[in-house]
């Protein structure tokens, strides 16, 4: 299997280890700095994530907007910051 497409990346400024990718497959979490990932849908429907953003003033609030199936938002994130993937540096 194909590993999968990732458009926007989330870090939390306060734990770095902690990381959400948005992708093709949906929203995946990493707890240990990008070794290993695991889905992270949480009530998100099986489909692909274009964008993410926290919610103004609630920073654990995270927006995932997805291929057409509108926006999901997930509760109780720890995240911080949103870095699209055209702005890694890669």
């Amino acid at each position: 299997m194909n590993p999968p497409s990732i458009f926007a990346l989330a870090i939390d400024r306060a734990t770095p280890t902690i990381l959400y990718a948005a992708t093709d497959r949906g929203v995946y979490k990493s707890i240990n700095a990008a070794p290993s990932w695991y889905l992270f849908n949480s009530d998100l429907s099986n489909i692909g994530a274009l964008a993410m953003v926290s919610a103004p003033g609630t920073p654990t609030t995270l927006y995932a907007g997805t291929f057409g199936g509108g926006v999901f938002d997930i509760q109780n994130v720890v995240y911080r910051m949103y870095l699209p993937v055209a702005q890694r540096g890669k």
